[in-house]
């Protein structure tokens, strides 16, 4: 098993991996798990097999791995097995340790990925309300770059589960995971009044959401909260009905939003001059469900 840091607040449990892509490796309520948890040892050193991971210096794919900016063409690395960049790289980095208690810690991480320079901070809070993580991304690039964040959970699929939140537009999915078209939100992916999860392969980001989703388990009883900072206003919701997990990942950003020309909001990108920085915050609880 990957070095833990381990915090405890009320009726929350909480390990923190620093080796590990700086991931929260476990969460958990009444000894219920909140996020994807694994027994085994070997499998917590994989960083897909974590409860949560950090998407830095951006979220999602960029399409070929490589960019345009400013007139510059910018490589990245691809991701193995695909031809694109994933979640940038901050996931598969050791992080160092800055400070840690009982119910709180701070890594931070120094890294680049391609021309991306960048500093990371991450700060998980425990309390008896539930875990809260701050995540923050300085630019060590010598130029003016664009920058994203985001978080990446991971939740147990269990008979019956039912998700809720509204989004404004949902975007379809084009070979590679990378989104195309905005469309109008289809009734059967509209969560707005809540919904069972698809029974389908589902890819696909939904754009200005609620920032706060639920998802119920109700053969277990409860259910979990997240709420996001109103800057990750993009949400991924990945789910394959093949596997006992699906991800609802909010960002900053839509993914790929390196490769669209023309538009003045960069689609949540945010470029950073050297020394600027940005950040995002989550909180996850859980409760009983009525």
């Amino acid at each position: 098993m990957p070095k833990a840091l381990r915090l405890s607040a009320g009726e929350y449990r909480a390990e923190i991996y620093p080796d590990n892509g700086g991931s929260l490796g476990r969460l958990f309520w009444r000894d219920e798990a909140l996020l994807q948890s694994s027994a085994d040892p070997q499998r917590l050193r994989d960083p897909s097999s974590v409860g949560m991971f950090p998407m830095v210096p951006f979220g999602g794919r960029v399409a070929d791995a490589k960019f345009d900016w400013r007139g510059k063409c910018h490589a990245l690395a691809a991701h193995p097995g695909e031809s694109h960049a994933v979640h940038g790289n901050a996931w598969m980095e050791q992080w160092t340790v800055e400070d840690a208690g009982r119910t709180q810690a701070r890594l931070t991480l120094e890294s680049t990925c391609g021309p991306l320079a960048y500093r990371a901070d991450q700060h998980f809070s425990l309390d008896t309300d539930g875990l809260h993580v701050l995540l923050g991304v300085t630019s060590l690039a010598d130029m003016p770059l664009p920058f994203g964040l985001g978080f990446h959970p991971w939740f147990p699929r269990r008979p019956g589960n039912r998700i809720r939140f509204k989004a404004r537009r949902f975007w379809l999915e084009r070979p590679g995971g990378i989104p195309s078209d905005p469309i109008s939100l289809p009734p059967e992916l509209d969560f707005a009044a809540g919904a069972e999860l698809p029974s389908t392969w589902r890819n696909n980001i939904y754009e200005d959401w609620s920032r706060a989703l639920q998802i119920d388990y109700p053969d277990r009883g409860f259910h979990v909260a997240l709420t996001a900072s109103s800057n990750l206003d993009w949400l991924m919701v990945y789910a394959n009905p093949a596997l006992d997990f699906f991800c609802l990942e909010p960002q900053s950003h839509l993914p790929d939003a390196h490769n669209r020309d023309g538009v003045q909001d960069r689609y949540g990108l945010v470029e950073l001059d050297p020394g600027q920085c940005i950040s995002g915050r989550i909180s996850i609880r859980a409760g009983e469900l009525a």
